[in-house]
């Protein structure tokens, strides 16, 4: 395990441009099945109408204080929603994610957040960190992609508290590395389409959010994302083509900012390799989201 400390640039660097943050220690939390609008191309995939949180936002009173403070209501910057707010001085840094893999399945958006090419050939983020000696630890209930990172520590997660508790007590032991949770109870509620059970349930969420940031450092990057979207309120599919939530936040700094729509769910894979970044990894980084902090 890794135990050097990565470096601290100051602010005063931070606001002349002249380098980026870096972290020991980045937590993704992948709320998985939540969107934010359609994309572009959505009709190409039956999904033209699927707007996962719009669609909450317009039938329920929904209560995410936490994901509020952090910038999740100002993620949308010319249609307010009716129950989140834009936050005055939102906590974290905010935007959207496209996908860009053709395949609407699960599987293929995780690989299109995670995986890496090299010269010769393709990598996950997970297994890479893992060999480079960093401990790298995936909570979930496993699907095959997650299952496959064999270099890892994989620990089941039946249910968002057990998920989030395994976190921080994972947490609280690891001196520098990386966290995956996906959330699971979310996104079942998603595939039985019920919205009203959703907003519940991310009401809950949030509290977690909220618990797991009051144990974070200033070292820390807590991400998060969703690795797919499923509209509770869209019954023609499964899985829906809309853009991702992306909000980053760590103690370090009181004000984020927004980051725009970022082009690929990669840029996820190229922060991790930019953060934890081997001498001599030759990577291209310029999609990193350090470097819009």
């Amino acid at each position: 395990m890794k135990s050097f400390y990565l470096s601290r640039p100051s602010r005063s660097l931070l606001k002349e441009g002249l380098t980026h943050m870096h972290f020991r220690r980045v937590i993704v939390v992948d709320i998985a099945s939540l969107g934010l609008g359609a994309m572009p191309d959505a009709k190409r995939y039956h999904s033209e109408k699927a707007n996962t949180l719009g669609h909450l936002d317009e039938q329920y009173l929904l209560n995410v204080p936490t994901l509020q403070r952090l910038g999740l209501g100002n993620i949308r910057r010319h249609h307010q929603f009716l129950t989140i707010p834009p936050a005055k001085t939102p906590l974290g840094f905010y935007g959207k994610l496209k996908v860009r893999t053709h395949s609407g399945t699960k599987d293929a958006s995780l690989r299109e957040m995670f995986d890496f090419n090299e010269p010769l050939r393709t990598l996950s983020v997970f297994n890479h960190l893992s060999r480079c000696h960093y401990r790298t630890i995936i909570i979930s209930r496993f699907i095959s992609y997650l299952a496959d990172q064999d270099c890892c520590l994989q620990i089941q997660s039946a249910n968002d508290n057990t998920g989030f508790r395994k976190l921080i007590n994972n947490l609280k032991q690891m001196d520098t590395g990386l966290i995956y949770l996906q959330v699971p109870e979310l996104q079942w509620v998603a595939t039985q389409k019920d919205p009203q059970g959703y907003a519940a349930r991310l009401s809950i969420v949030d509290k977690q959010i909220e618990l797991l940031m009051s144990t974070l450092t200033s070292t820390d990057l807590l991400i998060i994302t969703s690795s797919f979207a499923n509209d509770p309120s869209y019954p023609e599919r499964q899985i829906t083509r809309e853009y991702l939530p992306l909000i980053m936040y760590t103690p370090e700094v009181s004000k984020g900012h927004y980051v725009g729509t970022r082009k690929s769910v990669g840029d996820i894979a190229a922060t991790l390799i930019d953060n934890f970044k081997e001498p001599g990894t030759e990577i291209p980084l310029s999609n990193s989201l350090l470097r819009s902090m």
